[in-house]
């Protein structure tokens, strides 16, 4: 693909379930806007307009070239995004961790406790074998386990560091998931009322293709809003 051609290009992303003995499934997928939902990069390929894949520093597919779509133009000023109601009108699908890493419901909780170390996050999706959202398991889940093992007379210092069971028996079941095209405001407002750091993102087939936190609202704040005045427009609104 020649990155100096004038032709719109889509992010790439990916979906990655883990499983004991350091095996793994990586599924890559992108959204297409005139389709309206996320492809798997195959079936990118057979559209005419597909034009060709860049890949990344470690050799994963990075974006994919579209011939339909337009180069995005230079960013407008950050006030007058504001102004034009950017919390309502940007997706989270912009901000999200598009790269995921995920676990099955039967993993032991020590390797979940491995993955969260080794990839340093703070919590990772549960889905199902066709990548659907069942739960979310945190480090606090983790810490919750050893404390309740803690309390029935196993040594905390071991309990702490291999806490027992499977990620069924402490995952946050059920999570809220949101569609890829839902704002940003949405996002922080269910976070919020739910008390949650972290929520799954799902494409209209209802299967994960990123996830977005409080940290990722807060980074795109810090970058997009200006300092004092979208506070202030914020207030006013």
């Amino acid at each position: 693909m020649d990155d100096t051609s004038p032709v719109g290009k889509l992010q790439v992303r990916s979906r990655q379930v883990v499983s004991g003995g350091g095996s793994s499934v990586t599924e890559f997928t992108v959204y297409c806007p005139f389709r309206r939902r996320s492809l798997g990069i195959d079936e990118c390929e057979e559209c005419a307009a597909y034009d060709g894949t860049s890949d990344g520093s470690a050799g994963e597919p990075a974006e994919v070239a579209c011939t339909r779509l337009t180069p995005a133009p230079d960013v407008p000023p950050v006030v007058e995004v504001v102004a034009r109601g950017a919390l309502e009108r940007t997706t989270v699908s912009r901000i999200m961790a598009r790269h995921v890493v995920c676990v099955q419901a039967d993993m032991p909780l020590q390797e979940v406790a491995a993955v969260l170390v080794r990839r340093r996050i703070g919590g990772v999706p549960v889905v199902d074998d066709e990548f659907r959202p069942l739960g979310m398991i945190s480090k606090t889940d983790l810490v919750r386990r050893s404390c309740k093992d803690a309390e029935e007379d196993i040594e905390l210092s071991t309990a702490a560091a291999a806490p027992a069971g499977c990620v069924a028996e402490v995952m946050t079941p059920s999570v809220a998931a949101l569609s890829e095209r839902a704002s940003v405001l949405e996002a922080a407002a269910i976070m919020a009322d739910r008390g949650i750091h972290r929520m799954p993102i799902v494409g209209r087939d209802g299967r994960i293709v990123g996830v977005v936190s409080s940290l990722d609202i807060l980074g795109w704040i810090s970058r997009d809003l200006p300092q004092g005045e979208g506070v202030a427009i914020l207030q006013e609104t």
